[in-house]
């Protein structure tokens, strides 16, 4: 009986400590996009955009198949790298990235991030992965020439909308229609399960950052118990000890939320002794378990 009641403890903590972590991990989740999205309204306003607006033009142009965490991920990368710096920009190169990811295979959210990626860094190799093949020096000659200036002469910001403009003039024939709507629902459902889980963590935020210092109490205490605890001398205390363990988890993280930075061992000793007088006496570090 003390093997089954010692294992279910197991499995209770196991499922407590699974469900703590899948909050904590939502309520980070939920602070990394929420310094995303500061970061978008601040370089939006920076370039006299309203950052709403741009996000709602992203999400049509997306049709609702990017989550809004890396639809401004993008943007921003867009903005800070010279790509483009208003709603009208960013939709033009959402739509030719969305079409020719299809056709490479490549989800929207990947082609958008490519495409954004490939110009900002004059990469042909990254935008090789949409499909576009360009000569970088003829288009900076052709592009410079039409300034009346030399390569040498462009500006970082020139030479990357040489770029924006061969890929945008490469890419006018291609059919901008609206997605497949198998392929469609499945990108959209995924998408909306991120902004779903993110939601969900802002809503668990105040929750997770008081379970991680609790939680973090907790764990210190235990550990100081294994590094301090000695058994010598005590016969057949294995199940007792995996038994007082488990309940000692389960009562000591409930109380360490509660302030008790030592809940969890005084939830050991009295697990021990309860479950077996014998451990009365046993000496951990500098303190003697005593018995109910």
């Amino acid at each position: 009986a003390g093997g089954l009641i010692a294992g279910g403890l197991t499995v209770m903590a196991d499922k407590a400590i699974a469900a703590a972590g899948a909050v904590y991990d939502l309520a980070k989740s939920a602070v990394a996009v929420g310094a995303i999205r500061d970061s978008f309204r601040d370089l939006a306003s920076g370039v006299g955009q309203d950052a709403d607006e741009m996000l709602n033009s992203m999400r049509a142009a997306s049709f609702g198949m990017i989550a809004d965490s890396d639809l401004m991920l993008s943007a921003n990368k867009a903005m800070m790298l010279g790509v483009a710096d208003n709603s009208q920009e960013l939709v033009a190169l959402l739509d030719v990235a969305r079409v020719r990811g299809k056709a490479m295979g490549l989800t929207v959210t990947d082609a958008f991030s490519d495409i954004v990626t490939g110009l900002g860094r004059e990469s042909a190799l990254i935008l090789d992965n949409l499909g576009i093949t360009l000569d970088l020096d003829r288009t900076y000659k052709e592009y410079a020439a039409g300034l009346g200036k030399t390569v040498s002469a462009l500006s970082a910001v020139e030479r990357k909308q040489a770029l924006v403009n061969k890929v945008m003039q490469d890419s006018k024939n291609l059919n901008l229609a609206a997605p497949d709507s198998g392929a469609q629902s499945f990108a959209q459902l995924d998408a909306q399960m991120a902004n779903l889980q993110i939601q969900a963590g802002q809503i668990a935020l105040p929750i997770a950052a008081e379970f991680a210092q609790a939680a973090a109490a907790a764990a210190d205490e235990l550990s100081s118990i294994f590094t301090r605890v000695s058994l010598s001398g005590v016969d057949g205390f294995g199940q007792q000890v995996g038994y007082a363990i488990g309940a000692a988890m389960v009562d000591g993280v409930t109380s360490s939320l509660t302030g008790s930075s030592s809940a969890i061992g005084d939830a050991f000793y009295k697990m021990l002794t309860d479950w077996n007088p014998a451990f009365a006496g046993i000496r951990i570090g500098n303190e003697v378990a005593q018995g109910t």
